[in-house]
């Protein structure tokens, strides 16, 4: 599977569930798919945003994500803000065209 921002779209406003270090299941909802327009670059660029409510905030890394429709993804996260309880998390790509 390549990804593409088109992998996603169909998938903005949904839940995608991983598992915390510690066993916990986490909801993180796709709100937000940024792209770049740079018609001059052999690379797609395009960033997902995430966002979790809740006390325990993730560590940067590397997680695996799980959707209904999407085969197992392995994503890795930095967090990018954080709103009383809700925290906001991005991953971003560079794929080639």
């Amino acid at each position: 599977m390549s990804y593409s921002a088109e992998l996603f779209r169909p998938h903005l406003h949904t839940v995608f569930f991983i598992q915390a270090p510690e066993g916990r299941q986490i909801e993180l909802l796709l709100d937000e798919i940024k792209t770049c327009a740079t018609d001059n670059s052999p690379f797609q660029h395009f960033s997902l945003l995430f966002s979790c409510s809740g006390a325990l905030q993730l560590r940067q890394g590397t997680f695996n994500l799980r959707h209904q429709s999407l085969p197992e993804l392995a994503l890795f996260l930095v967090p990018v803000a954080k709103n009383d309880q809700v925290y906001r998390y991005q991953a971003s790509f560079s794929v080639a065209r």
